[in-house]
């Protein structure tokens, strides 16, 4: 029977580094099935950092932060998208057509802008009436500035979806 030479591998290649067994302590190597288009996107959306770290960064968004805000930000989103699936309501009142994205539909829009401030009232801890306005205004300029960073970062990335304008 011939006889098959063993690979042989340099020396301490086999062995994982300090640094490896570290990073394996810490972290876990997950397979991961998606459809071939949202792959497509995540990638393009991580550009230079890459997939993984696109992924990773969009998970800790979504997981991390405070639990409020992100019940207020889910709870914007399901008024955003709920707009667009309002045809029975459009119908009775006598309106040409369903109603589109708020980003598309001046409707939509007004309608949105009308109930944020409600759901907020929802969990608010007091009214906003409260504050004065001179120690409001400096904390809400700074942070709508930090809102629009992220509308910035936001729009230089490439559009999530085929047609879509930042």
């Amino acid at each position: 029977m011939p006889r098959t030479r063993r690979a042989t591998t340099p020396a301490g290649e086999g062995q994982r580094s300090k640094k490896q067994a570290r990073q394996a302590e810490r972290e876990i190597i997950v397979t991961l099935r998606l459809p071939r288009e949202l792959h497509a996107r995540l990638q393009a959306l991580g550009g230079p950092r890459g997939l993984t770290a696109e992924i990773r960064n969009r998970l800790e968004t979504s997981l991390g932060g405070d639990p409020r805000t992100r019940r207020l930000l889910d709870a914007i989103a399901a008024v955003a998208e709920a707009l667009p699936q309002t045809e029975p309501v459009s119908r009775m009142l006598g309106l040409d057509a369903p109603l589109g994205p708020w980003h598309e539909d001046p409707i939509s829009y007004a309608a949105l802008v009308r109930d944020i401030p409600r759901l907020m009232e929802l969990i608010a801890l007091r009214p906003s009436d409260a504050v004065d306005e001179d120690t409001l205004k400096p904390i809400a300029d700074m942070a709508l500035g930090a809102g629009l960073r992220a509308l910035m970062t936001v729009s230089e990335r490439p559009a999530e979806d085929e047609g879509s304008e930042p």
